[in-house]
């Protein structure tokens, strides 16, 4: 019973490490052959693990110290909560999630839920790619509305075209005619 109670264990450790080596710039990517077998593997491992769902828990993957950081250095002083606030709307940190194993319903991937689409050079299974492009994309839609930072968040959710003909359709009414789902 011992033996089978420290297999678990010995699992977790080496994902550990292997996100410790990472961190301190180890290869962010694997062979294509193995790489959905690896992020499912790491998933499973990861599900196991209680992880920061918005309840104050523990970062162990370093996801929201990294999505601080990157909203503070990438996309504007003073933002790193904010995005952090906005990636856990987003994913929860959820690691099924961040390693692409589930997807929105609009086909939304990855920690950050970026658009197959519009990131087609984007792993977006790999949550620090995903969340640099995140951050870049905030970055240009604060620029696209002079720092409006309800109007940045509503152009991540809803697209910076809808937001922008919004505003010019309805001016200061304008977050009543966003979906739902962005409100």
């Amino acid at each position: 019973m011992q033996q089978q109670l420290a297999e678990p264990r010995g699992g977790v450790e080496r994902a550990r490490q292997a996100v410790d080596a990472l961190r301190d710039g180890g290869a962010l990517r694997v062979e294509l052959a193995s790489a959905a077998a690896s992020r499912r593997a790491t998933a499973e491992l990861a599900a196991g693990l209680p992880y920061a769902g918005g309840d104050g828990g523990t970062d162990h993957f370093g996801w929201r110290s990294l999505t601080r950081r990157l909203g503070e250095d990438v996309v504007v002083p003073g933002f790193g909560m904010i995005f952090e606030q906005q990636i856990n709307q987003e994913s929860g940190f959820a690691p099924e999630v961040a390693f692409g194993l589930r997807r929105s319903r609009a086909g939304a991937e990855g920690i950050a839920q970026l658009m197959p689409q519009y990131y087609p050079g984007v792993d977006r299974a790999d949550p620090q790619a995903s969340l640099n492009a995140a951050a870049l994309t905030m970055k240009h839609y604060l620029a696209a509305f002079d720092g409006d930072t309800r109007k940045a968040l509503a152009a991540y959710n809803a697209g910076l075209g809808r937001v922008q003909a919004l505003v010019q359709a309805h001016g200061d009414d304008w977050q009543r005619a966003l979906p739902l789902e962005t409100r």
